[in-house]
């Protein structure tokens, strides 16, 4: 087999995987790039992936390179059914060198697989969550070993938190529902002109007040915005969040990396940036296309059952904003909370992450309990804190 697969899980290392996650152009890019990229690695026919889907009880055949590419997005197989599906079910690698003669190997015609014998499927696992397996084949007899196993193990293990949003958000988008409600206005009411509350990070912050994830360009969007001076947007955009990766304290590096990534893959979807380009090249103003495609997302995240994507609301709404930001010539701060005091009603580590990425001045946490992580990393970061039961915070603008 070579020297060359020996050395996979030095090549497929976290930081290629990561970048080629950052660069995807979109979902069913992404997971076809890694397919191709283990394959080439590992010096293998056949590379594919299986995400499972909750609701339907399945393994789906997500993404491969080497079978029949018609069969993308409708194979499927049962947990516990042939020896992908035991690579599933029990949670273990399954490796096999004639594997057409395993009396548990299940034929699907509509694959092309009958020239395969060698099979190797590692379960793709984060924390305890059952996300899918890694597959990969070869017709060569017995052309998988022990030091295969072991990388395709870490080599998945890296894949885990990547698949996971990608899997999240191809839930999004087959969530079917009634259309959106508006979202009802806030009615400004008085500004207090003094609040107080309990302190959950030490320090002084000063600046103008935004709410998390509020959708709000410095100054007015211009009009007359052609579907190029948009992609010129998205692009500035995402090399803006490239930018916070690196910006971000080393011992957090891995966390961000994950954050970030999540960002990026969502702003290159082609069913999210794709469709705000639709509606512009159809006349809708730039900031309405924006805005409308963020809220309708944002509604399908906050609607879903799984706490996961619901997670997602915070994000889209914030590359929202960047992305009106990056449309306005007048606006000439980066970074979407620099310089600001951030008002929250919840608070995640993700959120806090990003905040503090972005260089805001202080946080205050409006009626929101406070988890002793989210309060850790606050203090790690240096980011003033303040807990307050003052609702009217939430209505300054």
């Amino acid at each position: 087999m070579g020297n060359q697969k020996d050395n996979v899980s030095l090549i497929c290392d976290i930081g290629e995987l990561a970048g080629m996650f950052e660069k995807s152009r979109g979902l069913d890019t992404f997971l076809q790039t890694a397919v191709g990229m283990v394959a080439y690695h590992m010096r293998a026919a056949v590379c594919s992936v299986y995400l499972y889907d909750e609701k339907a009880g399945s393994l789906m055949l997500t993404a491969n390179q080497g079978l029949n590419p018609a069969a993308i997005g409708k194979m499927q197989i049962k947990p516990g059914e042939g020896l992908t599906g035991l690579a599933f079910s029990e949670q273990r690698p399954i490796r096999d060198g004639r594997a057409l003669e395993n009396p548990l190997f299940k034929y699907a015609p509509e694959l092309g697989e009958e020239k395969y014998q060698a099979f190797l499927a590692v379960p793709i696992i984060l924390g305890t969550e059952r996300i899918g397996v890694l597959a990969v084949q070869d017709p060569v007899v017995d052309y998988f070993d022990g030091n295969d196993e072991r990388a395709l193990q870490a080599i998945a293990s890296q894949l885990a938190a990547m698949v996971e949003n990608t899997k999240l958000l191809m839930s999004l988008n087959r969530m079917q529902g009634a259309a959106d409600k508006e979202p009802d206005l806030l009615e400004l009411e008085a500004e207090p002109a003094f609040v107080s509350g309990t302190p959950a990070s030490g320090g002084i912050g000063y600046g103008r007040a935004i709410r998390l994830g509020e959708i709000r360009a410095n100054g007015r969007t211009p009009s007359g915005v052609t579907p190029e001076e948009f992609q010129g947007a998205l692009a500035r955009t995402g090399l803006q969040l490239e930018a916070l990766q690196r910006r971000l304290d080393e011992r957090l590096a891995d966390v961000a990396s994950l954050i970030f990534s999540a960002h990026l893959l969502i702003l290159r979807d082609e069913r999210f940036s794709g469709e705000m380009t639709e509606r512009i090249r159809a006349g809708v103003p730039a900031g309405d296309a924006i805005s409308g495609v963020v809220e309708e997302y944002a509604g399908l995240f906050a609607k879903s059952s799984n706490p996961r994507l619901r997670e997602k609301v915070q994000d889209v709404r914030d590359l929202g904003r960047r992305l009106l930001r990056n449309l306005n010539p007048a606006a000439t701060d980066e970074a979407s909370y620099k310089g600001c005091v951030v008002i929250a009603s919840e608070l995640m580590p993700s959120d806090l992450i990003k905040i503090a990425a972005q260089q805001a001045e202080a946080i205050l946490l409006v009626g929101g309990g406070l988890t002793s992580h989210v309060a850790i990393i606050a203090r790690s970061m240096q980011i003033p804190m303040v807990m307050s039961s003052e609702k009217r915070l939430l209505t300054l603008n």
